[in-house]
């Protein structure tokens, strides 16, 4: 696959020479569930809101004039990009399962010595 050219277009109509090298979603819903087996699932779905995207050249262009141009929606997303984020995705029914996991939050407690 060919690299993604950046969209960035500067003030004075120059595209950036980069490439998309990394992408982030913001709001996306992240779930784990601790089922009466005990073990964790994992669930997510896809970001309700903006992909952040990031240049060879210039990161996020956050010291440009025009950063907006570096985010997008998933119904604006150039197609190019939008076939890697929809392919790479894992289905938002897959789920990963840990099994007899306990979270460090809530450790086990101590085993009582000797008579209460």
């Amino acid at each position: 696959m060919t690299p993604l050219p950046c969209p960035y277009v500067c003030p004075k109509g120059e595209r950036c020479p980069g490439h998309i090298v990394k992408v982030e979603a913001f709001n996306a819903d992240l779930r784990w569930t601790f089922d009466e087996s005990g073990n964790w699932t994992f669930n997510h779905s896809q970001a309700r809101s903006e992909y952040h995207l990031f240049c060879s050249e210039k990161g996020n262009h956050a010291d440009d004039r025009h950063p907006e141009q570096m985010r997008c929606y998933l119904s604006g997303m150039p197609d190019e990009l939008l076939i890697v984020i929809t392919s790479s995705a894992e289905p938002p029914e897959t789920m990963q399962t840990v099994p007899n996991a306990v979270p460090e939050a809530a450790p086990m407690p101590p085993e009582p010595i000797g008579p209460p």
